[in-house]
């Protein structure tokens, strides 16, 4: 991220602005927060923000983990994440794997009340989506601890091989910063008792801002 950029000269700058903002001392009538022009490049629609944080992503975004590291888009809800991300995985030159969840209830009573078309419909912030496309090239972010201080909830990747049970990948965040990891198929729980068998990973070219909450 920006903040992380030790050869940005306007990182600090930036960073005292992210600080005031979280700290209420920034807001206008309205609740509103101006950001100075020198600090941010405005544009007018999703596809040119994607073209300013991401540019030529089909040849920079599948060579250097240290690129796509340092961007990111912040979104306010999950589906606009969700959004970006499949819009950005179509630009890269990589065959498209789709893998498909198991959903089930863990109790059989609950059966008569969640059927596994309904499941499939879930698609809770912090549970992988019954449908997930990947790409080899592309960045992912860990939902859940696996094996901590590396494999930990929030820990970016890049993916380099693609297994029907199995993700091989670069680490590009965190502990252990260029290091292989194997992120296996395991089950993932909701609130009323309901399982999902995907990858606990997501596509991460875009985050929901609450998911990097405090990790900036």
């Amino acid at each position: 991220m920006r903040v992380h950029l030790k050869s940005d000269i306007k990182a600090e700058e930036f960073s005292k602005l992210l600080l005031n903002i979280g700290d209420g001392k920034l807001l206008e009538e309205g609740g509103k927060v101006h950001i100075p022009r020198n600090l941010c490049d405005l544009v007018h629609d999703l596809n040119s923000l994607t073209e300013v944080i991401y540019p030529a992503l089909n040849e920079k975004g599948i060579q250097c983990t240290s690129w796509l590291r340092e961007r990111a888009i912040l979104t306010p809800t999950n589906g606009l994440a969700m959004n970006i991300n499949n819009k950005l995985l179509e630009k890269l030159p990589s065959k498209i794997l789709k893998y498909e969840s198991i959903d089930s209830v863990v109790e059989a009573e609950e059966a008569i009340r969640y059927s596994v078309k309904f499941l499939h419909t879930l698609n809770p912030p912090r549970m992988p989506p019954r449908l997930l496309y990947l790409k080899i090239g592309a960045p992912i972010m860990l939902l859940r601890n696996l094996n901590q201080p590396k494999l930990c909830d929030s820990t970016r990747f890049y993916m380099k091989t693609l297994y029907k049970y199995v993700i091989e990948a670069t680490i590009f965040t965190g502990v252990g910063q260029g290091e292989s990891a194997f992120i296996p198929r395991i089950p993932s729980y909701y609130p009323f008792q309901f399982k999902r068998l995907q990858f606990p990973v997501k596509v991460c070219y875009a985050i929901p801002s609450t998911k990097l909450k405090g990790k900036v």
